[in-house]
């Protein structure tokens, strides 16, 4: 989930100094939050170990 949130600081922050970021466009949102949604399944799937 953090991945998610910090390509979306970056994208809002140093997009028009990184070339390619910017090309992207709208395609950052769906980057940024599917990160979000990848890592907010992993943590709903997330079991203790066993001992």
């Amino acid at each position: 989930m953090l991945a998610g949130l910090v390509w979306l600081l970056v994208y809002y922050l140093a997009a028009d100094q990184i070339s390619w970021m910017s090309d992207l466009n709208a395609w950052n949102f769906l980057i940024g939050f599917g990160l979000m949604v990848i890592g907010l399944i992993m943590t709903m799937r997330w079991r203790p170990m066993r001992s």
